[in-house]
């Protein structure tokens, strides 16, 4: 095994937003911090790549504002739902011109998922869509979950790609936390799984924010999950607390750019995270649900859509 001959923190912090902190603890040898083996196995790789990509679209999901939960279902009749590549290219796409036409502050992130037929379908995040370019579902044309959550339509969206639903983001956390898990190990050894994730670029990430060289009771008190070379878990503060990363044996990272509300506090507040990874409860449905794709695409009246 090899072995990092520098000094290596037991922690590190790291800030998401919103007081949302995770903490990530290494684990040691008596020579210093376990690194990888440069022969690894390819499914420890492959192990290791979906870490990373389910640990990328979290932070991607956590450290941006989001406006809606989305839900893509391709159309049979515009896409083979089987070719991966060609239904992102048309996706990729619309958001360009999108973005450039309509929205210059538009942003996506769509994780792919397989229905259990073998057809490609997409859940994700999305913010800057004008507003006026949404409608409500319309009842007994759309399906009736859609219409009594009070979801959205993309009709300009599904024109191009099939049938789109959109829901308001509420619960960041619990949103963030829904779409990392669509980031399987099984899609991860999948020789045809093209990407697991796709995003906007310049997305914001998370922060390592302080480092600690030595045991810490509080930090401990966090880890929940337990991996071959860390363990980490999460604190969430309900109030602002930006003394949490400060612990007693932890060493700030140089200034970063974070982007924390302008808030004034007292630095000596209680600890108290809350449990994160809470449910997330979005509407599922298949391709058997959908209206035929033009009664889809109708809109309501301009009455139905003030109400």
């Amino acid at each position: 095994m090899a072995y990092l001959n520098q000094i290596q923190p037991l922690y590190t912090v790291y800030y998401y937003s919103d007081f949302l902190y995770r903490v990530v603890k290494f684990k040691r040898s008596s020579v210093g911090v376990a690194d990888r083996r440069p022969g690894e196995a390819p499914a420890a790789r492959l192990s290791q790549s979906y870490s990373r990509s389910r640990s990328r679209v979290l932070q991607y999901a956590l450290c941006n504002h989001w406006d809606h939960f989305i839900t893509i279902t391709v159309s049979p009749l515009l896409f083979d739902r089987y070719d991966l590549h060609t239904i992102y290219v048309a996706l990729y796409g619309f958001f360009k011109y999108y973005r450039n036409t309509f929205a210059p502050n538009f942003r996506f992130l769509l994780v792919p998922e397989l229905h259990k037929d073998g057809a490609w379908h997409f859940h994700g995040l999305v913010s800057g869509v004008v507003p006026s370019h949404l409608s409500k579902f319309i009842p007994g044309i759309h399906p009736r979950d859609l219409v009594d959550r009070n979801y959205d339509n993309w009709g300009m969206l599904a024109g191009v790609i099939g049938y789109v639903s959109l829901s308001e983001v509420v619960d960041p956390v619990a949103c963030g936390f829904y779409i990392a898990k669509y980031i399987t190990k099984e899609h991860a050894n999948d020789d045809f799984y093209e990407h697991l994730y796709y995003h906007s670029q310049g997305l914001k990430t998370a922060h390592p924010i302080s480092d600690c060289y030595s045991y810490n009771s509080t930090l401990e008190v966090c880890l929940t999950h337990e991996f071959d070379f860390c363990s980490c878990g999460w604190a969430k503060f309900n109030k602002p607390d930006f003394a949490f990363p400060l612990q007693s044996g932890c060493v700030p990272r140089e200034e970063e750019d974070l982007d924390v509300p302008d808030y004034t506090l007292d630095l000596i507040e209680a600890l108290e995270p809350e449990v994160v990874e809470p449910a997330f409860d979005p509407v599922q449905l298949t391709l058997s649900d959908m209206p035929p794709l033009d009664r889809w695409q109708l809109r309501p009246s301009p009455a139905r859509q003030r109400d």
